[in-house]
């Protein structure tokens, strides 16, 4: 294991974050550069950090879905692949094709409302990705948001930065017909 340092504020900014805050100082996190169990490792602490977090604000745990889980992998390794090319000022986080991970979502797997969440850095845990969610108020809303099912895919490439992606949905809620709503008419 190697230690890799860095900074709330300096994740915050690769994270592409919309947040200002004081310079935080800086931790040391711990991790294995053993790729495939790290990855899957990571992705249950952000499971259980994203669901103690959401019981603490009396919100109902998530339920793990492998659909949604494959899409933010694929998106996870995207953002691997591509770092730098996508994110806003170079960031290596971004959404880029959110719009159709949702369809997916939506068209193949039978969800409604999908939303994502998206964080990179170097070294972190679970417990840290959702810290820095937190500091963002458009990514905490969506952690507390009321949604049923997650996805989650983690990507660690070979200088340690990692790429998270939690895709959250909720099942698509039947619309009566005309018939029936309008049957009071």
């Amino acid at each position: 294991m190697k230690a890799l340092k860095f900074g709330a504020v300096a994740a915050l900014s690769i994270a592409s974050l919309v947040s200002c805050t004081a310079p935080a100082k800086t931790i040391t996190v711990y991790m294995s550069s053993s790729s495939n169990r790290n990855e899957a490792s990571l992705s249950n602490q952000v499971f259980r950090e994203v669901n103690s977090y959401r019981h603490d604000r009396n919100k109902k745990d998530l339920i793990i879905h492998s659909g949604l889980a494959g899409l933010a992998r694929e998106h996870a390794q995207f953002l691997r692949l591509n770092r730098g090319k996508y994110g806003s000022r170079g960031s290596d986080a971004n959404h880029h094709g959110f719009a159709n991970r949702a369809m997916k979502a939506q068209y193949t797997m039978g969800f409604g409302r999908v939303a994502e969440n998206v964080v990179c850095c170097k070294g972190g845990s679970g417990a840290t990705f959702v810290r820095l969610w937190s500091q963002s108020p458009a990514h905490n809303d969506t952690m507390k948001g009321s949604y049923q099912y997650t996805g989650i895919g983690t990507v660690v490439d070979s200088d340690g930065m990692a790429f998270s992606v939690q895709l959250f949905a909720n099942a698509k809620t039947m619309m009566m017909g005309s018939a029936s709503r309008f049957g009071a008419f």
